[in-house]
C-alpha cells in the first residue's frame, strides 16, 4: 500500500531524503596515560577505565587520579615500561586525541619517545627545565614543568579539566590541587617565553592557578579545535551533498561554501572560539576545492596586562 493519501500525492510528489549523520568528533576529549604497571600487570594492552580506584589495578601512579579529580570521567591507560608505543598506538582500536605520558617516566626515557604518525597532542610532565624546553619546541607537544616532588598532579589535573569542559577553553588561571614552587614573576615570565605550561603560586590569596597552558607553543585549543573543524567541514560538506545533490556548477559552489561559512560562524566565532574562520569553494576540473582560512586567539596568559602607574603631583 502506498504511504499517504492518494490525492496528495498526485498533487505534490515528494521524495524523502534523510540526512546522513552529524560527523563523529567524541574522541578528541578522549586521553591515553601512559604508565608503568604494577608487578605482573600485562604490558602493552590499552584499557578504559572510569573511576582512578580501577587504576589502582593496573598500576601505582597516581596521575591517573588528578585526571578524574580535574573532571574526566573515563580514560585510557596504557601500562607499558618504554615508550616505543608507535606500533601500539597505530594499531589501538581505541580513538583518541590526547597521550599523556606520566610521571612514572624521566627525562631521558621520554627522550625516546615514539608514537609513530600519531598527530594529536602528546604531553609529559618534567622537573628539568632545560629538558621540558626542547619538549615544547615539538609541534603538538605539552611540555608541564612541575616541582616539589607533585610529579603530574596539576598536569593532568589542567587536562582532566580542559578535556571535559562542555566548550574548549584555555583553563586560564583556575584552581589546581599542588604547589609545584613557582611562586616569582621573573621565573613566570621565563617559563612564559619558553613555552612551557605551569602552575604559578600566589601565597597571599590565590594559591597555586595555571598560569600557561599550551601545546606547540599555541593555544591549548588549538589542535583540537582545528581538528574539530576539518571533521566538522567534511561531515557538513557530505550533508549537503547529501540532502542537495548538486551539479557541479559554480552556484552551487558558491551556495555549499555559504552554508559551510554560516556553520562554522555560528559554531566557533560566535562562540567566542576562533576569532575568524572562511570558508572558499572554487571548482576545479570538476571537482570542488576547498579552502579555509582560520585564526586561533592566542593563548589566554596573553591577557597580563603591563603598564605604568603614574602618580600625579597634587
Amino acid at each position: 500500500m502506498a504511504n499517504g493519501d492518494v490525492l496528495l500525492n498526485y498533487i505534490l510528489q515528494l521524495e524523502t531524503r534523510t540526512p546522513v549523520p552529524a560527523a563523529s568528533t567524541g574522541f578528541l576529549r578522549a586521553a591515553l596515560v601512559v604508565v608503568k604497571p604494577k608487578s605482573g600487570v600485562e604490558t602493552g594492552k590499552i584499557t578504559r577505565l572510569t573511576s582512578a580506584v580501577a587504576a589502582e589495578s593496573l598500576t601505582d601512579n597516581e596521575d591517573v587520579k588528578y585526571l578524574f579529580n580535574g573532571g574526566m570521567n573515563a580514560a585510557f591507560v596504557l601500562p607499558t615500561n618504554d615508550l616505543d608505543l608507535s606500533d601500539i598506538i597505530s594499531a589501538a582500536k581505541e580513538r583518541f586525541f590526547t597521550v599523556l605520558v606520566s610521571s612514572d617516566f624521566s627525562a631521558a626515557e621520554i627522550d625516546g619517545l615514539d608514537v609513530g604518525g600519531f598527530s594529536g597532542v602528546v604531553a609529559a610532565v618534567f622537573e628539568d627545565e632545560a629538558k621540558a624546553k626542547v619538549f615544547a619546541q615539538q609541534k603538538n607537544r605539552t611540555a608541564f614543568l612541575t616541582g616539589n616532588g607533585n610529579k603530574g598532579a596539576n598536569a593532568f589535573y589542567a587536562f582532566g579539566s580542559f578535556l571535559s569542559a562542555s566548550a574548549w577553553n584555555n583553563q586560564q588561571y583556575i584552581p589546581v590541587p599542588k604547589d609545584d614552587g613557582i611562586n616569582d614573576t621573573g621565573t613566570a615570565d621565563a617559563l612564559f617565553e619558553d613555552r612551557l605550561s605551569f602552575a604559578l603560586t600566589s601565597e597571599d590569596q590565590y594559591g597555586p592557578r595555571l598560569a600557561f597552558f599550551c601545546a606547540g607553543g599555541q593555544a591549548i585549543i588549538a589542535p583540537y579545535v582545528t581538528e574539530e573543524l576539518k571533521i566538522n567541514a567534511q561531515g557538513w560538506t557530505m550533508q549537503y551533498l547529501n540532502l542537495n545533490r548538486p551539479q557541479y556548477t559554480l552556484v552551487q559552489a558558491k551556495l555549499l561554501e555559504d552554508n559551510l561559512n554560516a556553520k562554522a560562524y555560528a559554531k566557533y566565532v560566535a562562540a567566542g572560539i576562533l576569532s575568524y574562520v572562511r570558508f572558499t569553494i572554487t571548482l576545479t576540473n570538476q571537482n570542488y576545492v576547498a579552502d579555509i582560512d582560520v585564526r586561533i586567539p592566542e593563548p589566554s596568559a596573553l591577557w597580563r596586562l603591563k603598564g605604568i602607574l603614574t602618580q600625579e603631583a597634587l
